[in-house]
């Protein structure tokens, strides 16, 4: 008599998107799979996905992948995971920065209905390099403040800000952005803090924008997996018609955040 093969014990075949196969470990294919569906709209903002067990017989893998491309997704803000509910799509898209005038960091999180928050990651007193000492107009060797802290939406790690003012003219300032940092209050920069304590209307920004990969330090407090793109932004913060105020230099998610500026063309006749 022939003996029938067990079709139960076959081994699974992932069914998986045609551009993902292939590619890479298997948690990263199914990661490329879900995040297509997701695109298409198969999935749409807010929606809830199906249970792990389910994702694994859907895509004929294991659920320790599953879990892992979820947490994967989770970290990069696509992911939602609700305790007792399940994973959910975000409700949020890329973060849109306009560039045509400078944008406060709960201005950009608000409009995207998240809620903006900074945590204080630490606050030290160094001495002025060269460099600083020409971008400050500060004389060498003076004390600055140098503040490192995360820019949150939703509780997320979505930047890292680094600053350095002086410690002559805004110690006091500087302890007020950490208290305002540590309650929880809506958050404001420290130039910001300054031009409110000074009376003074209107603030001038002088910006360079890279892209680049994160570096370990940074893709740990942005809890994203290298290799990681990220956007680096430095500022030269300035009172209008004033001396400099603040140097920032900023790293924000590649994944969670794109600018955009609109120029006029002049044609010529």
């Amino acid at each position: 008599m022939t003996q029938r093969p067990n079709v139960a014990k076959r081994a699974r075949r992932p069914v998986l998107a045609a551009h993902a196969r292939g590619r890479g470990p298997l948690y990263r294919q199914l990661l490329g799979s879900i995040n297509a569906r997701i695109r298409k709209g198969d999935w749409g903002n807010g929606s809830q996905l199906p249970s792990e067990r389910d994702l694994s017989e859907q895509f004929g893998v294991s659920r320790s992948t599953v879990r892992q491309a979820l947490e994967q997704l989770s970290r990069a803000g696509l992911l939602k995971k609700i305790q007792g509910r399940g994973t959910f799509v975000a409700a949020h898209g890329p973060i849109t920065q306009p560039l045509g005038r400078v944008t406060a960091f709960r201005e950009a999180l608000a409009a995207q209905g998240m809620t903006p928050g900074l945590r204080v990651v630490s606050r030290t007193q160094e001495p002025c390099d060269v460099v600083l000492s020409r971008l400050l107009g500060v004389p060498p060797e003076t004390t600055l403040l140098h503040l490192v802290y995360l820019g949150l939406g939703d509780d997320e790690p979505l930047a890292i800000y680094q600053s350095y003012v002086s410690a002559i003219t805004l110690s006091e300032t500087v302890d007020m952005f950490c208290r305002i940092a540590s309650s929880g209050a809506p958050p404001r920069m420290v130039s910001e803090l300054h031009a409110e304590r000074a009376g003074l209307h209107e603030l001038r920004a002088e910006q360079t924008f890279e892209v680049r990969l994160a570096t370990a330090d940074e893709a740990a407090l942005l809890a994203l997996e290298r290799p990681a793109a990220v956007f680096s932004v430095t500022s030269l913060i300035s009172a209008l018609g004033g001396g400099p105020v603040e140097y920032r230099r900023a790293v924000y998610r590649g994944d969670r955040y794109k600018f955009n500026i609109e120029r006029l063309a002049h044609i010529m006749a």
